[in-house]
């Protein structure tokens, strides 16, 4: 192509340019320029002045603008080009990137770095064999170029040529007996690719070598705690910050080694360092918030998620969660919006949209990209199933063996297994919160394994070691969930169950426990799982738990005289759109009261004020304290009827009120989580009482409230259905659930591929 000979620009303008540039006022050369260009626009100094300084005062597009320029000039010019790429790059834009650097590949004497740089965009866009063919050109020109040796590793070790890559850095190495950054790269690749002792060894020649350099301390630090040696790993990170006390990287590191550790105020008093050196660390404020959370010091969790979505509102998920702690909505819809713009599903782990969405495609796709971030190191090799064991080994995984809702359920269930069949183990995977229900479970297995302070791949090796056949997931994606074990594969079999109401998404986990109306054939294709369909309600019950007998006095905060609707799922359950519904209920129902279970005083501030403006008088609003599960129970029978949540339902709570023989309205949605009461109310004949429109919830809510003897039928049939129905008949559940297992054995010791299981009842 023809160039065009250059302009000669305004002189004052020119001069005026050069030396605002030699003197490094950027913003006043770009002025300069600006007005010279309008006079002379294809003036090659004056763009390069411009680009230069766009560059320089951080305007990366506007330089990038002013680079084209030139080349519309003088399409081959080195600088213009290379500096187009070296931006692209930065900016992640790597195939953008290479036509400019291809054009850079004649240029002789910058030949090594441009050759790097394309090898870099090759690598970044998958291109492997292009960018390995790019080092190694730059390696046979320049063999102590330290970059070209990691970029190379790094390629070839994303190729799965692992060996290979460790050769690499050991041969750089020999001829570059200083490049240390080699060494740890070496060590890098051996922590990613699950080979911790290796790698161990490698950060302590390392120290030996070249200590003192805080990156070097800090991962070391990161490895022992992967390795899960907590205290070596806690003196470590100590050691670091010695070097380097404002090390954000380090800090952040630190706090979360602590908050793993329970040490939750040290952690909160790391990350306020961490804010106070970077005001702007989203990541910091988002660590306090879900600290708060744990501490439940709900009001502080809230302020520091609010600064979190502030600085990073990719957060949404997390955000709309703990702002419904307290039912605070002012900002809800603005969130809930931010939240749908989420296309590739990456704005929240997989729990929120459980209870805010009625989607199960979108619960099966935040499942997806999460299981996607649980890396196995493969190490241990595949599983093949045991033969010869005289009773199958089951495993339980969870970080619930206390009071909480799971240790509820399954008790019945641990207590019905036949012992001649099955030998129990169960793996705690979290420092126990120790109470009667944690001595109580823990008798009810064969094996009781604390594997806390074990690395995930060392439990799912503890696992092959005793020959686990199957292993049951209890947590899914809930808090305290370690899917990293079953992504090693610690069983055959790997089920998930009762923890986390929806599909894991995740290659590793073979079934997941249902039944016909939790998974239908419309939301069936949202599960990855094969199904295991009980033949009555998924959920097990403990017909040994506290049995109310409704002569207890009436609780102090309710009125003697009003018909008492009540709703005791935790607050973070309650849309908007759904206590708009109640409150249009007791509009309609003058004489009634809504019962609810206590939470924060925000949250209730909050209520009694939405029930104002919806013209409710809000001491019909009524917050019942905590209490103990038989005391809790037993109070539940003075309530009417429970009012169901929608999207996501009462699961536990469900089977509470039912069992203290209250009547529950439920609305079925299109997810699991919105088809548990459903699923609990059909196992007990009690179809009535399920809709699935908001109308219909509203008519049916009034017909009760209104027909005293229709109330009268529903609480016998709610009655009749605990003591005749399949809910509580543990006996006859276990041994389905029994026979569900015994067939997925099956499936796998057979080579069968896998399908779905339909469980037949017990007869």
């Amino acid at each position: 192509m023809r160039k065009v000979a250059p302009q000669s620009p305004p002189k004052n303008h020119a001069t005026k340019a050069e030396k605002l540039y030699q003197s490094g006022k950027y913003s006043a050369c770009i002025a300069e320029c600006l007005l010279a260009l309008q006079k002379a626009p294809k003036n090659l100094r004056l763009l390069d002045l411009c680009a230069l300084s766009y560059l320089l005062t951080g305007q990366d597009d506007a330089c990038v603008a002013s680079y084209l320029e030139i080349l519309k000039i003088d399409e081959g010019n080195f600088i213009s080009n290379l500096n187009i790429g070296k931006i692209y790059i930065n900016q992640g834009k790597h195939s953008q990137a290479l036509p400019f650097l291809e054009k850079c590949l004649i240029e002789s004497t910058h030949l090594s770095n441009v050759r790097l740089m394309t090898g870099i965009c090759h690598e970044m866009t998958g291109n492997y064999s292009e960018a390995v063919r790019f080092y190694s050109l730059v390696l046979s020109n320049e063999p102590t170029k330290v970059p070209a040796y990691i970029q190379l590793a790094s390629t070839l070790f994303k190729q799965q040529y692992k060996n290979a890559a460790i050769d690499v850095l050991n041969t750089g190495f020999k001829i570059n007996p200083e490049a240390y950054d080699l060494v740890y790269t070496k060590g890098s690749l051996l922590i990613e690719s699950g080979l911790y002792a290796s790698a161990e060894e490698v950060f302590l020649e390392l120290e030996k070598i070249c200590p003192g350099k805080i990156i070097y301390t800090s991962t070391y630090a990161e490895l022992l705690r992967k390795m899960r040696k907590t205290e070596a790993s806690l003196v470590k990170y100590k050691e670091a910050l010695k070097i380097d006390t404002k090390h954000i990287p380090t800090l952040i590191n630190y706090g979360n080694l602590l908050s793993h550790l329970k040490r939750i105020d040290e952690a909160i008093e790391i990350f306020h360092e961490v804010i106070a050196l970077d005001p702007k660390n989203s990541m910091a404020f988002g660590n306090i918030s879900n600290l708060m959370l744990i501490k439940r010091d709900l009001n502080q969790a809230l302020n520091y998620a609010e600064k979190t979505f502030k600085l990073t509102p990719t957060v949404a998920g997390s955000y709309l969660y703990t702002m419904c702690f307290h039912c605070e909505w002012e900002n809800y819809d603005m969130v809930f919006s931010k939240l749908k713009e989420d296309s590739k599903y990456g704005w929240s782990g997989p729990f929120a949209p459980i209870i805010f969405s009625n989607q199960a495609s979108d619960h099966l796709a935040y499942s997806k990209n999460w299981a996607k971030q649980v890396k196995a190191t493969n190490l241990l090799g595949p599983i093949q199933s045991y033969k010869n064991h005289k009773k199958i080994k089951i495993a339980y995984f969870t970080s619930d063996f206390f009071a909480h809702a799971t240790a509820m359920l399954i008790e019945g269930l641990l207590l019905s297994h036949d012992r001649e069949l099955f030998e129990l183990h169960a793996f705690s995977l979290d420092l126990t919160q120790e109470d009667e229900y944690t001595h109580r479970i823990k008798n009810l297995f064969d094996h009781y394994h604390e594997v806390f302070h074990y690395s995930d791949r060392a439990i799912a090796n503890l696992s092959r070691e005793l020959e686990i056949d199957i292993a049951i997931d209890l947590k899914g994606y809930t808090e305290g969930s370690r899917p990293a074990i079953f992504a090693e594969k610690a069983a055959p079999v790997q089920i998930n169950f009762l923890g986390f109401p929806g599909s894991m998404g995740a290659d590793f986990i073979d079934y997941m426990i249902a039944d016909p109306y939790t998974i239908t054939d419309e939301n069936r294709p949202y599960f990855s799982e094969k199904i295991i369909y009980m033949p009555d309600c998924y959920q097990p019950n403990h017909p040994g738990r506290p049995k109310p007998n409704g002569e207890s006095s009436r609780p102090a905060e309710l009125p003697s005289d009003k018909f008492v609707f009540c709703s005791f799922n935790n607050a973070y359950k309650i849309t908007p759109g759904q206590f708009q519904l109640w409150m249009r209920i007791l509009h309609e129902a003058p004489d009634s009261v809504l019962w609810l279970l206590k939470s924060t005083e925000k949250a209730h501030k909050n209520l009694h004020r939405y029930t104002r403006e919806a013209g409710i008088d809000p001491s019909r609003v009524i917050f019942a304290p905590f209490l103990p599960e038989a005391a809790h129970l037993e109070r539940l029978t003075h309530a009417d009827l429970f009012l169901d949540s929608f999207p996501c339902n009462a699961h536990t709570t469900a089977s509470d009120a039912l069992w203290a023989g209250i009547p529950l309205l439920t609305r079925s949605g299109n997810t699991f989580a919105s088809r548990v009461a459903g699923s609990i109310l059909t196992s007990m004949g009690a179809d009535e009482l399920i809709v699935t429109h908001e109308e219909d919830y509203f008519q049916l809510a009034m017909r009760i409230y209104k027909d005293k003897e229709y109330l009268r039928h529903l609480k016998k049939m709610v009655k009749s259905g605990i003591s005749n129905g399949p809910l509580y008949d543990i006996k006859k559940y276990t041994k389905n659930f029994e026979n569900a297992l015994m067939q997925a054995q099956s499936q796998c010791q057979n080579a069968d591929s896998k399908t779905d299981i339909f469980v037949k009842n017990t007869i």
